[in-house]
């Protein structure tokens, strides 16, 4: 009789511990109901429980995954556009499959915030087609904030040997080409600079004679400056010169028949849009990279566009490819930040410059 009741009285611990768990799961399922119904807002209507509920959980790693609002701190953005014929094909005709290239690259800028491409010149695609492309992009707006801008078309083109007799035949028929260009063209299909990508220190003689590889560096940028400056005076319009340049310039030193100081500082003197190379995937070394050069930009009152990779490149850190491109926002808006905290760039004039349209355009969002 004794081992039946002691057998009922666990029967009816285990039923009412059921009920118990039945009730506790009744009233989770109503509050997770509320807090759909609510927006996750479970204040309205409250007493003011003693017991509230536990905070979400910690999802800080997967939001890092998500793209930043606004882009870089509402900051414009270009990017480097190599291959022309992704965009235009070299046939005299302008196809539908041109067209349907240049509406996809516009939409890319409108989605990425990008209000200017440096396009390198091919010419063997017609004039016609690029007096197309030109005025296409320039009369698409971008907006950025409570603004609309057009996208600007910069003439892109260079080689390390641009810089000595080598390579002066290809440099001057560039030049040639915009100028003609330039002087053909309606208001609204002209280049608004002239984007030179030349890296003398790959070349001799930089690599065997490091003061004369600087002087003829400096000389090729003094003598390109003349003559865009002589010809633009002469028809009457204005183009921007816009020169590339590693971030480590300002650790190099010249003294010459120009006076004697850092390149970087010179190039700033003489240059009125420089782009620096800040290649890297974190924003404490690219602002470490460009503060000097920012400085340098409020100066002598230029502009600078601070540059990011996204192509797969060794070392890693080089680029932003593996972190993909939430990550990347997040870490440009971190160098807004940090330019704006500090005394000496506070006041630059800066825009960034994505490389390159290629690899940009196929960048996943999330680390690959």
């Amino acid at each position: 009789m004794m081992q039946k009741k002691s057998t009922l009285v666990l029967a009816r611990k285990f039923f009412q511990a059921v009920q118990v768990r039945r009730q506790v799961l009744l009233a989770s399922l109503s509050l997770a109901v509320l807090t759909a119904c609510s927006g996750g807002d479970t204040s309205a209507g409250s007493t003011g429980s003693a017991n509230p509920p536990p905070p979400p959980a910690d999802n800080s790693a997967s939001l890092k995954l998500l793209p930043t609002t606004p882009l870089y701190s509402n900051k414009t953005a270009g990017t480097w556009l190599w291959d022309t014929t992704s965009v235009l094909s070299n046939s005299n005709k302008l196809t539908t499959a041109d067209k349907t290239q240049v509406n996809a690259l516009i939409q890319f800028c409108k989605d990425k915030q990008v209000t200017e491409v440096y396009l390198q010149i091919n010419r063997d695609i017609p004039v016609s087609k690029y007096q197309y492309l030109v005025s296409t992009l320039n009369a698409a707006m971008v907006t950025i904030g409570d603004t609309s801008t057009p996208i600007s078309v910069q003439a892109l083109d260079g080689a390390s040997n641009w810089v000595v007799a080598a390579g002066e035949a290809r440099k001057n028929a560039f030049l040639d080409w915009v100028f003609a260009y330039q002087q053909m063209a309606t208001v609204a299909q002209r280049f608004s600079a002239i984007h030179f990508d030349v890296e003398p220190y790959t070349a001799e003689p930089w690599k065997s004679d490091l003061a004369a590889g600087v002087l003829a560096y400096q000389n090729f940028v003094t003598n390109t400056k003349n003559r865009i400056a002589t010809k633009s005076a002469s028809l009457g319009w204005n183009i921007n010169m816009v020169v590339d340049i590693p971030f480590w310039y300002d650790e190099r030193q010249y003294n010459n028949s120009y006076g004697s100081g850092n390149l970087a500082e010179w190039v700033y003197q003489n240059v009125p849009i420089v782009a620096i190379m800040s290649y890297r995937d974190t924003s404490g070394p690219i602002f470490d990279f460009i503060k000097n050069e920012l400085a340098y930009g409020v100066t002598y009152n230029r502009r600078t566009i601070v540059g990011a990779e996204t192509s797969q490149q060794e070392p890693s850190y080089v680029s932003f490819y593996e972190e993909g491109e939430a990550i990347m926002r997040t870490e440009l808006n971190r160098v807004v930040t940090a330019i704006s905290l500090n005394s000496s760039t506070a006041g630059a004039q800066y825009s960034f410059g994505i490389h390159d349209y290629t690899n940009w355009k196929s960048m996943p969002l999330s680390p690959r």
